[in-house]
């Protein structure tokens, strides 16, 4: 058998849905798959800060969004940060990611 059949069995088997969408104001935070952004605004925009609203929506739970930014974005630079209640944080630098609950 050559490699060239096989080389072509494990690109049909790629799956194609593994693209990963970000949202379109903050361009290095990736949406769970399945998820469609719903808004993103720039809030407040100068040379020392930037706010900006992004919301996207999907099927899966709080806890599986919850899951996928813990695995996704310390990679990409963001860490945790404690809160007093149930929000989730992500810190990098002077950036912040989070929404209360």
């Amino acid at each position: 058998m050559s490699r060239a059949p096989l080389f072509a069995i494990v690109l049909l088997a790629s799956p194609a849905a593994a693209e990963t969408r970000y949202f379109s104001e903050l361009s290095d935070v990736p949406m769970p798959s399945g998820f469609s952004e719903t808004n993103s605004a720039v809030g407040f925009d100068s040379a020392s800060a930037r706010l900006v609203v992004a919301d996207a929506a999907g099927a899966e739970t709080m806890e599986q969004v919850r899951a996928f930014y813990a695995q996704c974005l310390p990679p990409l630079g963001w860490s945790p940060s404690p809160t007093n209640d149930d929000s989730v944080v992500f810190v990098r630098g002077r950036e912040q990611i989070g929404r209360g609950s």
